[in-house]
């Protein structure tokens, strides 16, 4: 007489996923953190609340351009052309009789322009590229990072003159330029941290509930790139802003009359010796800009890694 074991498997499987839904339950994951315990740590970060100062003054600078600015920024023979420092003209006047404080503020919006776009199109493309060649691994992985290793084989400024042989010079397209230089970073960066997740307990633990690779993937593993992503993206937004700032200064990027910083230190470097506020204060504009987002990039890796944290 045969006794039938359907019962006792059916059993056997509910067990085995109620004990994984536990374990998966039970199972910290690392991007699980504490944010009001992480909050609290950066507002005690000098230099990170520095770092948010020097930025947020180019933000502001940005947002209220049309209030804060005393004129537009093309509108020509507002003073006396080459005007030093006054009370109508806090930064002088240019060679067209411009006001170059009106022309420094408003490039800020340029500046921010440039870091947040290229962020988003390295952040897109170079995420889901190391997500899917990281999880997935195999021929899809050699596939994906042998065409990231032909974009890595390009020096960055190369690679965005190519893009800009191709789509035409402009302010737009040497932004697209910087962030299809930028991706092969965040690509790498990625995969690097999947590699390492995706055999972690709690991965484990969600593919034996039966979740589908695509769910694991952005549910499960997704999560644990945010915190070096967002590092990474406060590194990399100072090298757009000043690649951004480069391509105007060779005449790729941003186009007169355009009050872009890069533009602006083109124009003062014929007048370095008579008139150096040309030169120097959208020179100490990129500065700010670099210097702030470089302070919190640095404070955030401190906080985010914790080996770098335990130091």
């Amino acid at each position: 007489m045969e006794v039938s074991n359907e019962p006792v498997t059916q059993s056997t499987q509910v067990s085995t996923e109620n004990v994984a839904n536990k374990a998966l339950k039970s199972v910290k994951k690392p991007y699980e953190r504490n944010w009001a315990d992480f909050l609290r740590r950066l507002l005690k970060n000098r230099k990170a609340l520095f770092g948010l100062f020097l930025l947020a003054l180019v933000v502001i600078s940005a947002i209220f351009a049309p209030w804060i600015a005393p004129f537009p920024p093309d509108k020509l023979g507002t003073g006396p052309r080459l005007q030093g420092s006054s009370i109508n003209h806090l930064f002088g006047t240019d060679a067209l009789g411009r006001d170059l404080f009106s022309r420094v503020i408003y490039g800020s919006q340029t500046a921010l322009q440039a870091g947040i776009i290229t962020i988003g199109i390295a952040t897109a493309f170079g995420t889901l590229i190391g997500l899917v060649a990281g999880f997935y691994g195999g021929w899809i992985d050699v596939l994906l990072m042998r065409f990231i290793d032909l974009l890595l084989a390009f020096p960055a400024i190369f690679l965005a003159l190519l893009v800009l042989a191709v789509l035409g010079t402009g302010l737009t397209n040497g932004i697209i330029a910087i962030g299809i230089s930028t991706i092969p970073g965040f690509a790498r960066i990625v995969r690097g941290t999947v590699l390492s997740v995706k055999a972690q307990d709690y991965v484990l633990a969600a593919r034996a509930t039966g979740s589908s690779n695509p769910r694991i993937l952005f549910k499960t593993v997704f999560p644990n790139t945010v915190a070096p992503l967002i590092v990474l993206a406060t590194l990399v937004f100072p090298s757009a802003v000043l690649a951004s700032a480069g391509l105007s200064f060779i005449g790729l990027g941003a186009q007169p009359p355009s009050p872009d910083w890069g533009a602006q230190l083109v124009d003062g470097q014929v007048y370095l010796r008579t008139a150096p506020w040309l030169f120097n204060f959208p020179g100490f504009a990129i500065f700010i800009t670099v210097m702030g987002s470089n302070l919190l990039g640095d404070a955030l890796r401190d906080l985010l890694d914790p080996q770098q944290r335990g130091r």
